[in-house]
């Protein structure tokens, strides 16, 4: 391998004269060589070089004997395994010599008597034809690869001309290995040849008159479905694309069959036609774009989705209808799909007017007969109760802030369809709100909402537990205090309704406010107005109040618990929130957008959840509500190293409950007991059938490792789990497996 830097050369002086030897080493060295070898005859040089593998050789012609060093440099010229540029030294001047010193192609001559600079310039010009030469032909090697293993087909071919310089054929030069396989030959019963007496097709369908033109106009040639017809079976035609280009007195082309590729072509056309009509009745809308995300079709349906006309979308990009705020969505399913995973996703869609449109989406590869991907189909299954909210808020004042109300609460279910419907109304009246609902919930989060939607959203929203809190302490919490109040008042301390004043005041958990603070809370109401702790000065306040609360209200009112007048003056509107086991349909929704924040929170890349995960969030009852749903999620990404979120990354709660509803078959396979609903709260800690796979595996060795394991540390599971180099959740799976939990 030749050095890239010339100071790095190796070179071999080849020289029978000592003094002269020393000169030329003197003169490497002044120059900046230091890398150099000496030989004084033909039988140290030729074993130098072999040995040594000089980048360069400096070498006399004479040496010991007449015109040996030629001999050596005749050696070394033929021998394909020697690389070296060759120098040559001498103080010949007869013609004979020179003309027998070229055939070896050397990179120079130096002529004695010589001096340090002429010797540094022939070193370094040698070392530049190398590396030029080294270069091409490392090019030529690539370009070479490159054409023999390319999928077309490719030849070289050079003009044969009549006495008037007419080109009556073209010979062949080269063809790679698909032009062997396409005309059915072997490079050797091609290259050599006449291109027209092996493939007379050519001047039967023009092609060799195309290629003249080439030759002697030098214009490019570029043939898309060139028909070839072969005169002896003229039923058997073939399509090509050619190029074609121009050489010295030839051309190089390149042609590819496409005969496959137009049936294909014709094949869908044909079931185009054959299945528009089925498309266009879809009920749901249909978007077939190209590989670049270009509209190619939609149906009617997709059409009166977004509110255009026929033909009106073809051409545009899908991208340019989605909500801009939904495109990485869009993108990471169409990546998604190109790794071969399916999702059904929710997007948000621009309707010609301006609106956004909620669908359903499902996206699916197009191929061809060969497997190759053409395009996408996308189907969106439009949700028309989302739709008509929108419509009917279209052109409303408060829908930009109906949009980003959208991001806070997450749903489909027919509460939150509801709630949109009426959000835009709430926020506007300024009115009190009363949400009741179960814990968990989201109250507190439908009354961020309404505020965000409210003309007071860009002043404070105070959350105050009213459960949270002491009753000592809750009255200076919520109405503050002044100097003096009592022994540690130090200073003037705001409450939360000073702090809230100009926007909205949450008092969650409302129904364990004491009744003195309600007469309190009710003269806010009414008045405006309050005094702080310690003080008869009323302070006014201007504050919206939103109360929720899990209790039943009414109850406590009959147990003189909660003034009857605070109700009602609450309960301006009132909101009621379903547990989320009545509304399944929220359930896959937000695990989707816990999963988008909890990537978030944990820089990890979570995108699917297992269909057995789904059954299970879909059957189980969560008393804990949504709160307990994104527990659930965060647990799971605790432990889950994969893309996949599966019922095994689930804490140990909820894989018993789980195991508790399925049972094995004869197979040994899980299946879920018909019938058997969750009911919400942990079973005991049996699991139907698992008896008689305990006591088969007694006898096998894992049981055996894990129970002496476990005595080895005295039951200690991070000890046992450490020393079986396993986490601790496989180890506690393990003993579950072996009906070791319910033993130890």
């Amino acid at each position: 391998m030749l050095k890239e830097k010339i100071s790095e050369l190796k070179i071999l002086i080849v020289e029978d004269n000592a003094l002269e030897r020393k000169t030329i080493s003197a003169f490497l060295k002044m120059s900046g060589y230091f890398n150099f070898e000496e030989a004084s005859n033909k039988r140290e040089a030729l074993e130098k070089i072999y040995l040594y593998k000089p980048d360069v050789v400096l070498m006399d012609i004479s040496l010991d004997e007449a015109q040996a060093g030629l001999e050596v440099a005749e050696l070394i010229h033929n021998d394909e395994n020697i690389d070296t540029a060759l120098i040559y030294i001498t103080a010949h001047s007869r013609q004979e010599v020179f003309d027998r010193a070229k055939i070896t192609n050397p990179y120079g001559y130096i002529i004695k008597p010589f001096t340090r600079e002429s010797l540094a310039i022939s070193v370094e010009m040698a070392f530049n034809r190398k590396m030029l030469e080294f270069r091409l032909k490392e090019s030529a090697q690539i370009f070479k690869t490159s054409v023999e293993t390319m999928l077309d087909c490719f030849g070289i071919y050079s003009a044969v001309r009549d006495a008037n310089g007419a080109i009556v054929d073209f010979t062949i030069e080269y063809v790679n290995a698909s032009a062997c396989a396409g005309n059915k030959m072997s490079r050797e019963e091609q290259v050599g040849k006449k291109l027209c007496e092996i493939l007379p097709s050519h001047r039967i369908n023009g092609l060799f008159e195309e290629y003249c033109r080439v030759v002697d106009e030098k214009k490019p040639l570029i043939k898309n479905d060139f028909v070839v017809t072969d005169e002896k079976k003229p039923y058997a035609q073939r399509i090509f694309d050619i190029r074609a280009v121009n050489l010295k007195d030839g051309f190089a082309a390149a042609w590819r069959d496409v005969g496959e590729r137009k049936k294909a072509e014709e094949a869908l056309i044909r079931s185009e036609e054959k299945y528009r009509d089925i498309v266009e009745n879809l009920s749901e809308g249909f978007w077939f774009v190209d590989n670049n995300l270009k509209t190619i079709f939609v149906n009617k349906k997709m059409n009166e989705i977004l509110g255009y006309g026929v033909d009106e979308l073809c051409g545009r990009r899908i991208a340019d209808h989605i909500y801009e705020e939904q495109l990485e969505i869009f993108h990471k399913n169409v990546e998604s799909l190109k790794a071969g995973v399916k999702n059904q996703f929710s997007l948000l869609l621009n309707h010609k007017k301006g609106h956004q449109v909620y669908v359903k989406a499902t996206l699916s590869e197009f191929t061809d007969n060969f497997g190759r991907v053409k395009g996408i189909f996308a189907f969106f299954n439009h949700n028309t109760s989302v739709v008509n909210i929108a419509e009917e808020m279209e052109s409303r004042d408060e829908y930009s802030e109906f949009i980003s109300s959208r991001k806070l609460l997450v749903g489909n279910s027919k509460f939150v369809n509801d709630l949109y419907t009426i959000l835009p109304s709430i926020a506007e009246s300024d009115c009190n709100v009363l949400i009741e609902g179960p814990s968990g919930a989201g109250k507190s989060l439908i009354g961020r909402t309404i505020h965000q939607a409210s003309e007071r959203k860009d002043a404070p929203f105070v959350v105050v537990n009213c459960g949270a809190l002491p009753d000592a302490l809750i009255e200076s919490e919520l109405f503050g205090y002044v100097k003096g109040a009592f022994t540690d008042a130090k200073k003037d301390k705001p409450g939360k309704f000073s702090i809230a004043s100009g926007g909205t005041i949450l008092l969650d958990e409302i129904g364990e406010l004491p009744l003195h603070l309600q007469v309190k809370t009710l003269h806010v109401i009414e008045d405006k107005m309050f005094e702080p702790l310690g003080s008869n000065v009323s302070q006014k306040v201007d504050v919206r109040i939103i109360a929720a609360t899990n209790k039943n209200l009414l109850q406590l009112i009959e147990q003189k618990k909660f003034r009857e007048d605070l109700y009602y003056r609450l309960k301006i509107v009132n909101i009621k929130v379903p547990a989320l086991k009545d509304r399944k349909e929220d359930i896959l929704l937000l695990a989707k957008h816990f999963i988008k924040k909890l990537n978030q929170k944990y820089g990890k890349n979570i995108n699917c959840i297992s269909d057995t995960l789904i059954k299970f969030l879909l059957s189980y009852n969560f008393p804990g509500n949504v709160r307990e749903l994104y527990n659930i999620f965060e647990h799971a990404f605790v432990f889950s190293n994969s893309s996949i979120i599966d019922i095994e990354q689930l804490s140990e709660d909820y894989l018993e409950i789980y195991k508790k509803n399925v049972t094995p078959n004869r197979d040994g396979m899980v299946t879920n007991l018909p019938g058997k609903g969750f009911a919400g709260e942990l079973p005991d800690r049996t699991i139907n059938g698992i008896g008689p796979l305990i006591d088969k595996a007694r006898d096998n060795k894992e049981y055996s490792e894990l129970l002496k394991a476990l005595e080895l540390f005295n039951n200690n599971r991070n000890k046992t789990a450490d020393y079986l180099k396993i986490s601790r959740m496989a180890l506690w799976r393990r003993m579950k497996k072996y009906g070791l939990l319910e033993m130890l």
